[in-house]
């Protein structure tokens, strides 16, 4: 068996990659979407959810919910949205919302935040109540805090 150099190995995994954008692109399946950009500015967009009136809320790394329109032309920023340690990777990351959102209204967020041993990744729930963050509390904050701001896995 020949084993292949360590400094080919990159250019092994960047050929699969070429290899698999090729199919993905050749494929009856490309043909049925399109790419739409609805608005624009958005300061490190992290994470995206669907709202059942088509509305969206997107995460910004920054700290910030924001709601958008279905058509992308009128953006709201939710207010009252607990502080994230906005350093490096960290910042605001993934929103979602509860199996249950059209009955409970509760939506989670992922942030990293700075305790006393370091930076964790923290869970958190609440509701919309118009532009205000309503109902937070705090569900998990990861016990591995380290002291750099990276590598929040959210």
């Amino acid at each position: 068996m020949t084993l292949m150099p360590a400094r080919l190995l990159p250019c092994r995994w960047l050929l699969v990659g070429l290899i698999l954008l090729s199919l993905c692109v050749a494929s009856p399946l490309a043909a049925r979407y399109s790419v739409e950009t609805l608005t624009g500015d958005l300061e490190h967009p992290w994470s995206l959810v669907f709202l059942t009136d088509g509305q969206m809320l997107v995460t910004e790394r920054a700290g910030r919910l924001l709601r958008l329109s279905a058509d992308g032309q009128t953006r709201q920023q939710i207010r009252g949205i607990p502080d994230s340690a906005v350093r490096a990777q960290g910042g605001l990351m993934e929103v979602a919302l509860d199996p249950d959102w059209a009955d409970n209204g509760w939506i989670y967020l992922t942030q990293a935040v700075e305790t006393d041993t370091g930076y964790a990744t923290r869970l958190l729930r609440g509701r919309l109540d118009g532009n205000d963050w309503a109902d937070s509390e705090v569900l998990f904050t990861a016990h591995t805090a380290h002291r750099r701001p990276v590598h929040y896995g959210a």
